[in-house]
C-alpha cells in the first residue's frame, strides 16, 4: 500500500532516487536548518524517519528526535481523539519558540 502512495506523490519512477523527493538520499545534509523530527512506533516509516535524524545529526545539523510510543503515522490529525496529539502540538510550539529569530 505504501508503494501506491509513493507513486501518487512522485512524477516519475526516476524521482525515487531524487534527493529533492527523499532528502535522506542527498550526498550531504550539512548546512540544513535545525529539525524537530517526530516518529511513531506503529508507523511503517519509523525506521526511515529515525535514519534521517541520524544522518542529520552526523552532518552536524541540530536535530531533536521524538518517538511517540503506540502511535500511528497520522495521529496529529486525530486531535480530540488521541491524547498524544495535544502533547505533540505543545512540543512543536515549544520547539519553535526556542528557535533563534
Amino acid at each position: 500500500m505504501l508503494e501506491r502512495q509513493v507513486d501518487l506523490y512522485l512524477a516519475s519512477p526516476a524521482d525515487r532516487e531524487n534527493p529533492l523527493a527523499s532528502p535522506i538520499l542527498a550526498e550531504s545534509l550539512a548546512g540544513l536548518p535545525p529539525a524537530l523530527l517526530i516518529t511513531c512506533e506503529c508507523d511503517p516509516l519509523l525506521d526511515e524517519g529515525e535514519a534521517y535524524a541520524r544522518r542529520l545529526s552526523e552532518a552536524g545539523v541540530p536535530v531533536q528526535l521524538e518517538r511517540f510510543a503506540g502511535q500511528i503515522h497520522a495521529f496529529l490529525q486525530m486531535g480530540g481523539f488521541v491524547d498524544d496529539t495535544e502533547r505533540l502540538l505543545a512540543m512543536i510550539a515549544g520547539w519553535l519558540r526556542g528557535l533563534p529569530a
